[in-house]
């Protein structure tokens, strides 16, 4: 990966922890994560992370599946309540 994406994803990854209850999900479904918490589109992070739009859609349905919630803004209220709580 290399590019303007690589970066951003980097300086996000270096500022986002992620807490340890969250290792259900795997390494692109993390990166996918801290993405969505940074407000990007499914069209954004494709482009960030060099994938097709439909993986990242397959990602996200994944990644809330999880989680347990519904829509994008649940899992990051959910993220946000579980970094308080770690």
């Amino acid at each position: 990966m290399q590019g303007e994406g690589h970066r951003l994803l980097q300086s996000v990854s270096s500022t986002l922890e992620l807490p340890k209850s969250l290792e259900i999900l795997s390494n692109r479904e993390r990166e996918v994560l801290k993405l969505l918490v940074d407000g990007m589109t499914n069209k954004q992070i494709a482009e960030a992370l060099t994938l097709r739009l439909g993986t990242v859609k397959v990602h996200v349905n994944h990644i809330l599946s999880k989680l347990q919630v519904e829509h994008r803004s649940q899992a990051i209220a959910k993220l946000t309540k579980l970094r308080l709580v770690n």
